[in-house]
């Protein structure tokens, strides 16, 4: 009966505007369920696993032609066991070789392998991209005569094991923190190093990367080396996660007789201490290393610190005892300029509570990963909001437009009830399902989240019939 009353007030005020009643209604009527169906779609779309990209088989001569013969001048990074060269293919594209020099590592080519199967599967903005390999095999002693114009015929005498990658110009996240220090003598200045806000925005992508690894990837996959080293910029400073030799599948990562046989595989400083103990590795331990890495952007100190009395201390000792002091300002980078204003210390408080979390020894009791995303958005956007130039609204309002997840033991910034801008991240229908027991058993319920972020914010805003009135202004809509 409401409804017929709710519908006869749109007629009486259709009437009073000189509308066509039946018409308006219809409209009104077709345009919810186009919104409905809109919404379906982009669920089903969400949850639909994406199929692995092609991954393409180069021929040596093509990589030999790329880096110039392997030239010393195309070298990006050089190492006992792997060189990195920089390169061109014939269509113009840049590129980055990943050449195994050590041809007799099983383990090397073992990485690999995982690296082939592992990166085609994740599709992301924030990952980077594997776009092609060689393998070759090795010479019959037959040949021997032939090795003499193998070289000069672009073969190869040696078995060959390389991976092409797109090419990323500005070095890694480690570079720009610890080598572009005024103590490693450089006084070179990127936006890493002197801005606090692209310093949030690198953490930022860096965590929606293992959320889709964890969350959204099928199956589900442990990165197991994340660390600054890992984490390479492109052209516009976008960061891309690298490094997914040690990759694992979540359900084989976890299973109790992959447990007991495989060993402890990572970069010390950033392995989860729960996994050192146990041998059981977990989206958690990825969200352990991502908590490293937030104090290693926060201080701009390596995992391990030199302390006054000149003892060396893993970087949590360092760092957690400063931040449960609240001692904010004595923790931080003093290469970033301006200094931070009242606001934006408590954007980077934030992230300083966000990875003490994530670096607690119970992976129980670690963050998920959603809501680390979650609350880094917030940061970003407060931290924005806070700048001299921006164009959001006045620092001392802008807390009231922003949700903060509220993690184990944190106390939390904003007292009142309120939506956040972004939706938390997450495929809005289901919780993170790849960490049983771990990261994402406490996650925010972002079905509710998203349904309520979607339903104010389309009713808040003008219908596109009626672009003078909001939809709250239709007793029809209300009535909803």
């Amino acid at each position: 009966m409401s409804m017929w009353t709710e519908l006869g007030d749109v007629a009486t005020v259709a009437q009073l505007v000189g509308a066509d009643v039946v018409g308006l209604i219809s409209r009104i009527t077709q345009a919810a369920e186009t919104a409905r169906q809109n919404r379906r779609e982009c669920r089903q779309l969400a949850r639909s696993p994406r199929a692995p990209y092609e991954i393409h088989d180069l021929t040596f001569a093509e990589i030999v032609a790329a880096t110039d013969y392997f030239s010393p001048h195309t070298e990006l990074e050089s190492g006992h066991s792997v060189t990195m060269y920089r390169g061109m293919l014939h269509d113009g594209r840049q590129v980055a070789v990943k050449r195994i020099m050590d041809r007799q590592s099983s383990l090397l080519q073992e990485n690999l392998c995982t690296e082939l199967d592992i990166l085609p599967r994740l599709q992301h903005k924030h990952i980077v991209r594997l776009l092609g390999s060689c393998m070759t095999a090795s010479k019959d002693k037959q040949q021997k005569r032939r090795r003499l114009l193998s070289w000069w015929r672009k073969e190869t005498k040696e078995p060959e094991w390389l991976t092409v990658y797109e090419y990323m110009e500005n070095s890694t996240l480690f570079h720009h923190l610890h080598h572009l220090h005024p103590d490693e003598g450089s006084s070179e200045l990127s936006p890493v190093t002197v801005s606090w806000k692209t310093r949030i925005d690198v953490l930022l992508g860096v965590s929606r990367a293992i959320e889709h690894m964890h969350c959204h990837a099928n199956p589900p996959i442990i990165h197991k080396d994340i660390k600054s080293q890992n984490i390479l910029f492109d052209a516009n400073w976008v960061p891309h996660v690298s490094g997914f030799g040690l990759s694992l599948v979540c359900d084989k990562a976890m299973s109790e007789e992959f447990g007991m046989r495989s060993a402890i595989t990572g970069t010390w400083g950033y392995i989860d201490p729960e996994y050192l103990a146990t041998g059981h590795v977990k989206p958690a331990s990825d969200v352990y290393a991502l908590g490293i890495m937030m104090l290693e952007v926060l201080t701009g100190k390596k995992v391990t610190v030199v302390d006054d009395q000149g003892d060396n201390l893993h970087l949590t000792e360092f760092a957690v005892p400063i931040i449960e002091a609240g001692n904010i300002k004595g923790l931080l980078d003093t290469r970033p300029v301006p200094e931070p204003t009242h606001g934006q210390l408590r954007a980077l408080e934030n992230v300083a509570q966000t990875a003490r979390c994530c670096v607690k020894e119970n992976g129980m009791d670690r963050p998920a990963i959603s809501d680390i995303v979650a609350n880094l958005q917030t940061t970003l956007q407060l931290y924005r909001g806070e700048e001299p130039s921006s164009v959001h609204e006045p620092p001392e309002h802008a807390s009231s437009s922003l949700q903060w997840a509220v993690f184990p033991s944190q106390p939390e910034p904003c007292s009142e009830i309120t939506l956040a801008e972004d939706p938390p991240a997450g495929s809005g229908d289901e919780k993170c399902k790849s960490d049983p027991g771990g990261s994402c058993s406490d996650s925010i319920d972002g079905t509710q989240h998203h349904k309520i972020t979607n339903s104010i914010q389309s009713l808040c805003s003008p219908h596109p019939l009626f672009p003078n009135i909001s939809l709250l202004d239709i007793p029809l809509y209300r009535s909803f």
